[in-house]
């Protein structure tokens, strides 16, 4: 779990509904960002937190992953918390 959480750490999301285009643009914008040196830099001197592009695939993948825990995987996680959600 750590893992993924920490392979994700970034995210962008849409609303339901938008349009295809504009997804496309901002898809690519930040691929493009992600690989931009200058951002890059800008970004580990804001944050000093390096990171690395996750493309679309492998994003959905990790997000299905994570809504496919099993139940005592929930239950165990629920219990170390201390809540009932």
């Amino acid at each position: 779990m750590t893992n993924q959480a920490g392979e994700m750490t970034f995210v962008g999301f849409a609303p339901r509904g938008t349009p295809g285009g504009a997804i496309a643009a901002l898809r690519r914008g930040f691929e493009d960002a992600s690989n931009d040196p200058d951002f890059v830099k800008e970004t580990m001197t804001r944050n000093r937190v390096p990171f690395s592009y996750v493309g679309v695939e492998r994003g959905e993948a990790k997000l299905r992953s994570l809504a496919d825990v099993s139940p005592d995987v929930l239950a165990t996680l629920r219990a170390a918390i201390g809540k009932s959600n």
